[in-house]
């Protein structure tokens, strides 16, 4: 039986003198010469293997996997071959572990890593192979091969890059339990560890590794983990930003930036390339941020990001500094935000298990923070110490279902709110936006109800708090909150769930006051209500005579669903429409063709659908005060 060839290193690799299919065997990737003289020698440091050289072979020369013959011209065929089952170690490319320190003329780890994620990319998308379009299939099955995820078995590995890593599509970083990568005398250039490729990055997936990116409070180090900023391809031709990436089991420490950073396409005006880099098919699982910073986010979210989950991730801040001047970090652990909710917005994101806020001793300003975005669901998610627990701004179909609310009303458990003490907090703030709230649960660590000098610790804080548009007293919210459980009767308070509402000339759809042969009559006095269902009747601001008669209810109430109105500061009269319209009567009043409701008193409406066989949206009166 024929034996195999030894060699020591890579290099010694190169310099053996190649025939087709031959196989050698490598102890080490580096050699004496590659280590600084100080350091002790590692042999067998992981990047050895079994070779195979491959004469017809011309593949680019990757420093991992396909190496050049110094008996062969670099443009000529002929490539040393890795051969390899399973996993990429990320030693294959050299990348080695603390203490080992290489001699500064070696190429470093920060940059081996990058040769690993571009060997995988090139490969995984097979677009060496002639006759292949990545824009018409990033991932044809008939040209990708192998296993390109680059594993780092367990250990410490020290990265020192001058600038970010780019992510491109088909990158997979898996490593163990006890897997860290962490930074290394931290350059001023750096702003993230990773940033995304421009063009459409596909099969993004980083899982089980811990990084430490080595800022705190006490250096000048200010570096995030990954910014994902969608970008068109430089040529132009498709879309840029996430499209499906998975990130698991990644445990990110000593931030000095936002920790994660998901930047989608922000409208702009007479511009629609913007439409074109959104982050989308976003799953993390199991992931925590730390943060350390006033207004650095554990996770930020901007522009139009789409179909995103968060599950059981969890911004900590365990080295944030606090003290008497700086009582609690600044800004949200989860902050979402768009400049505009009808076009480039934030919609079907979804956080569950998640934690935010602050903890006993280390609060923070606001858990979850809402701005221009749609359809969001936040569920059992623990919210902690904070002086807004959840902050939601111009948004639409919020949900919060099933969370727990510690230390309850925000930070009902401490004296006052923490930065101001004349300012609320709550455990939700909402302004121009419709959520809904069920059955979640409110609850305070602090077992008695005054503190030493008597004051009442609930007493300025608010389970949900309407907050008004500036400079005004008026409110534009959807608050529909039910079955919660509350553990002081004190914590249930809430304020601006009650709504004004004023009488006014609005749109009556589909009305003609001569039959359908006549034009149509588009206004008729009436009121706005949306999805509220509490509302305070007003009567018509900066006009000196107004006219408080109702003829028509426009709301977004479902059939069986109830509207209790208010008269606040005037009486109000409600007419039964008498003539046709395409939507039948729209308000119902049993016998009577009008009933007055008088200041001070309330009634109640139950919107109905299919009255008399035709009408589809009729609000029948069925109790008066």
């Amino acid at each position: 039986m024929a034996s195999i060839d030894t060699v020591e290193s890579i290099a010694k690799l190169k310099a053996y003198p190649p025939s087709d299919k031959i196989i050698v065997y490598v102890k080490s990737y580096y050699d004496y010469d590659d280590f600084d003289p100080s350091m002790d020698y590692h042999l067998a440091d992981g990047g050895g293997g079994m070779f195979r050289f491959d004469l017809k072979s011309n593949a680019i020369p990757d420093l991992g996997i396909n190496f050049t013959s110094d008996h062969v011209e670099r443009d000529a065929p002929g490539r040393w071959v890795r051969q390899y089952d399973g996993h990429i170690n990320a030693a294959y490319f050299g990348i080695v572990k603390h203490p080992i320190q290489l001699a500064p003329t070696v190429k470093k780890n920060h940059e081996r890593l990058q040769d690993a994620i571009d060997f995988c990319h090139r490969n995984a998308q097979g677009i060496t192979y002639a006759g292949y379009s990545p824009s018409t299939d990033p991932f044809p099955d008939d040209l990708a091969y192998g296993d390109f995820t680059i594993y780092f078995p367990e250990g410490v590995y020290w990265l020192q890059p001058t600038e970010s890593l780019i992510l491109r599509s088909g990158t997979h970083l898996k490593g163990d339990t006890t897997t860290i990568i962490r930074l290394h005398e931290v350059l001023p250039s750096l702003d993230y560890l990773f940033k995304i490729d421009r063009g459409g990055i596909y099969r993004l997936c980083i899982e089980t590794i811990k990084f430490n990116l080595s800022c705190h409070p006490s250096n000048d180090n200010r570096v995030g983990w990954l910014h994902a900023k969608g970008q068109p391809s430089d040529s132009g031709d498709f879309s840029g930003g996430l499209y499906g990436a998975i990130i698991k089991d990644v445990y990110v420490e000593e931030v000095g930036r936002h920790g994660i950073y998901f930047e989608g396409g922000e409208f702009v005006e007479n511009d629609t390339s913007w439409n074109k880099t959104c982050n989308q098919f976003v799953y993390l699982e199991n992931v925590w941020v730390e943060r350390q910073f006033d207004y650095h986010n554990s996770f930020r979210i901007t522009g139009q990001n789409v179909n995103m989950s968060f599950i059981n991730c969890n911004p900590t801040m365990p080295n944030a500094n606090f003290n008497d001047e700086h009582p609690t970090l600044l800004g949200a652990a989860f902050h979402v935000e768009s400049v505009s909710q009808d076009t480039g917005f934030n919609q079907s994101l979804i956080f569950i298990g998640c934690d935010a806020g602050g903890a006993p001793g280390r609060p923070g300003e606001i858990g979850f923070y809402f701005k221009n975005a749609r359809n969001v669901l936040i569920q059992n998610s623990w919210i902690e110490d904070s002086e807004f627990g959840i902050y939601v701004e111009n948004c639409s179909a919020i949900s919060i279902l099933d969370n727990n609310f510690a230390n309850a009303a925000a930070n009902g458990g401490l004296n006052r709110s923490m930065l101001n003490p004349d300012r609320k907090g709550a455990c939700i703030a909402v302004k121009n936006s419709v959520i809904n709230v069920e059955r979640n649960n409110v609850s305070i660590g602090y077992p008695d109800p005054e503190d030493i000098d008597g004051n009442y610790k609930y007493y300025n804080e608010r389970f949900i708090l309407g907050l008004t548009n500036e400079g005004t007293l008026e409110f534009n919210n959807t608050i529909n909150s039910q079955n919660n459980y509350f553990a002081n009767h004190m914590l249930s308070q809430t304020f601006g769930i009650a709504q004004y509402v004023e009488v006014k000339t609005i749109a009556v759809p589909f009305y003609h006051p001569q039959g359908d042969a006549s034009p149509p009559c588009a206004t008729k006095r009436g009121i706005i209500t949306d999805g509220k269902k509490l509302v305070l009747l007003i009567k018509e601001k900066d006009v000196e005579s107004p006219d408080n008669t109702i003829y028509r209810i426009n709301s977004t109430l479902n059939a069986g669903e109830t509207l209790h109105v208010f008269a606040e500061d005037a009486d109000f009269t409600f007419v039964s429409m008498g003539i046709p319209e395409w939507t039948g009567k729209n308000i119902w009043l049993a016998f009577d063709e009008k009933f007055v409701l008088r200041q001070g008193h309330n009634a109640t409406f139950v919107k109905f659908d299919g009255v008399n066989g035709n009408e589809t949206c009729s609000y029948v009166l069925t109790s008066t005060y």
